[in-house]
């Protein structure tokens, strides 16, 4: 039985559509959905540990600000979808595929919901596959979302 779903969302253009699919296996299994975004932003991370070095208080500024734009972000997207509006919304920041795996089971999910963006063999070999990393390390069933719409219509 499925109680617990937790969906990744990258707040991309494709976002949508592993949160529509989410929104409805929710729906069918009645279970609670955990909306998630992971800021990965290697420059803001970076810089933050440069700073800490030195002994800055700025990185947590930093941080904060970082995340509370991407907070910010994820309500809009959310707000499109009124079905979404009792999920639970969680921005958190690090390296995604290990957090979301790890999230999920902290959280006691039961499947995870992540979008794949298509790129291909030689984009899996190039720049890896975040979907390919959570669905490797999870614990729990993963399910890929294809997000990648034709350009042809």
């Amino acid at each position: 039985m499925i109680s617990r779903i937790l969906v990744a969302l990258d707040l991309s253009k494709y976002s949508e559509e592993p949160l529509r699919f989410a929104l409805s296996v929710a729906a069918r299994w009645d279970a609670e959905l955990e909306i998630v975004h992971v800021v990965e932003h290697r420059d803001e991370l970076m810089l933050a540990d440069a700073l800490v070095a030195v002994g800055s208080s700025e990185p947590f500024r930093l941080l904060t600000a970082v995340q509370k734009e991407a907070e910010k972000d994820l309500s809009e997207l959310v707000a499109v979808f009124p079905a979404a509006s009792r999920a639970k919304q969680t921005v958190l920041v690090g390296p995604a595929s290990s957090l979301i795996t790890f999230h999920a089971d902290e959280t006691g999910a039961d499947l995870v919901i992540v979008g794949t963006h298509g790129r291909g063999a030689l984009g899996r070999l190039a720049l890896g596959s975040m979907a390919e990393r959570i669905v490797r390390a999870s614990s729990v069933p993963v399910v890929t979302v294809p997000t990648v719409k034709s350009d042809a219509a």
